[in-house]
C-alpha cells in the first residue's frame, strides 16, 4: 500500500513539475527517482526474482515500470516530456491495481520459459510504445488539420512517425521471437488455456508485420498506418492480458508453467 502510494505521488510530482517551467532539472530528476524507485520495489515483490511469479497484475506493473522507465530516458536524452508524462499518468493508475485486484500465482520454474517470458514482455513494451505513438500521430496530424486549434502535443509529426515505425520494427522482431519460442512449450493447447493467446497473438503478428511490410515496400503510411497499429496492440493485450485477466481473476485460477 504504501509503496504505491509513495510510486503514485512520485508519477503525479514529476508530471506536475514538467507541466509548469518553474521547476529545476534536480526537481524533475528527484521526483522520477523516486517514482521508479517505489515502482521498481512493487514490480520485485511481485515478481519475485527473474520472472518467478508472472501473475498478471505483475507483469502490467513490471509493463509500464519499463515504459515509463524508458520515457524518463527518452526526456533525459530527447527532452520528450510528452511521452513520459502520458505515461506516468497510466502508471500512476496501474500500481493501485495490484493492490486492489489480487491474482493468482503463475509460477515459471524453466530457464528457457524465462526466456520466452523476457521475449513477451520485449514486444509489448515496444509495441506498446508503437500504439502510443499512433495515437501522438492521430492526435498531431487532426491538431494540424485543424487551422484555429493549438496542439499541447509538442512532437513533430516526422519524429512521431518515425519513433511509431521503430518501434513496431522492434516490437515485430521480439513478437516474432516470442511467439517462435512459446510454441516449444505447447504440450496442450486446451488444457493449458492457450487457444485463445495463440489465435490473438497470431492475428497481432499478422496486422503488425502487416504494416511493416506495407509501410516499406509500399510507402504505406497515415491514418490508416496508425489505426493499423493501434488495431494490432489491442489484440496483442488481448492474447495475454485479456485471457490473463479472466482465467487468474474471474475464474480465479492457478497456473503452474513446467517445461517437461
Amino acid at each position: 500500500m504504501l509503496v504505491a502510494l509513495f510510486a503514485f505521488v512520485g508519477y503525479m510530482a514529476s508530471v506536475f513539475c514538467l507541466t509548469q517551467s518553474s521547476y529545476s532539472r534536480a526537481v524533475i530528476y528527484t521526483a522520477m527517482a523516486v517514482a521508479l524507485g517505489f515502482h521498481a520495489l512493487q514490480v520485485a515483490s511481485l515478481v519475485g526474482g527473474i520472472f518467478y511469479d508472472t501473475a498478471v497484475m505483475g507483469m502490467l506493473s513490471l509493463l509500464t515500470f519499463s515504459m515509463v522507465a524508458i520515457g524518463a530516458v527518452l526526456y533525459i536524452v530527447r527532452h520528450d516530456s510528452v511521452t513520459y508524462c502520458v505515461l506516468a499518468l497510466i502508471a500512476a493508475i496501474c500500481v493501485w491495481l495490484p493492490v486492489w485486484i489480487h491474482s493468482e500465482s503463475v509460477i515459471v520454474t524453466s530457464g528457457k520459459l524465462r526466456i520466452h517470458v523476457v521475449l513477451s514482455m520485449a514486444a509489448y513494451i515496444a509495441l506498446g510504445y508503437a500504439a502510443l505513438y499512433a495515437s501522438f500521430w492521430l492526435f498531431k496530424n487532426r491538431s494540424v488539420r485543424q487551422i484555429k486549434s493549438v496542439s499541447v502535443l509538442r512532437l513533430p509529426l516526422a519524429y512521431i512517425e518515425r519513433a511509431m515505425v521503430l518501434s513496431a520494427t522492434v516490437g515485430a522482431l521480439m513478437l516474432t521471437l516470442s511467439l517462435a519460442t512459446g510454441v516449444l512449450f505447447i504440450r496442450d493447447i486446451w488444457g493449458q488455456h492457450l487457444a485463445h493467446k495463440l489465435f490473438f497473438g497470431l492475428l497481432a503478428w499478422l496486422i503488425i508485420v502487416g504494416f511493416l511490410f506495407l509501410h516499406y515496400y509500399r510507402g504505406f503510411r497515415g491514418k490508416k498506418g496508425a489505426f493499423m497499429l493501434l488495431s494490432g496492440f489491442v489484440f496483442l493485450v488481448l492474447a495475454y492480458f485479456g485471457s490473463a485477466f479472466v482465467l487468474q481473476i474471474l475464474l480465479d485460477k492457478q497456473v503452474n508453467l513446467i517445461d517437461s
